[in-house]
């Protein structure tokens, strides 16, 4: 059911807040989430999520195309601080569009 669908996914951002050290897979994920809430389907990849965040949140364009890096294995100098701003865009998002569609 779409509730049981809510409380997984609030459990993934349960974990990525208590996990900063993985900010690569907290900013995808994230957006993954709010993914999942706009489109009420939880079966899209990071990849498809950022691709979705980049067109539709612009301000989060930067730190999602530096998690897709991290996430293939070629990072660039400065990932590290995009994907610390990034963090502090996309989780909050998430966690308010996870909380308004409940």
């Amino acid at each position: 059911t779409w509730p049981e669908l809510l409380d997984g996914l609030s459990e993934e951002l349960r974990y990525v807040v208590g996990h900063p050290q993985h900010a690569a897979f907290g900013v995808l994920n994230a957006c993954r989430v709010a993914w999942s809430v706009a489109h009420r389907d939880v079966v899209v990849s990071k990849h498809e999520a950022a691709r979705w965040g980049s067109a539709d949140r612009p301000a989060w364009s930067p730190a999602l195309a530096a998690g897709v890096r991290a996430y293939t294995g070629r990072p660039k100098p400065g990932d590290d601080q995009l994907l610390e701003a990034g963090r502090a865009l996309i989780l909050p998002a998430a966690v308010e569009a996870l909380a308004s569609a409940g």
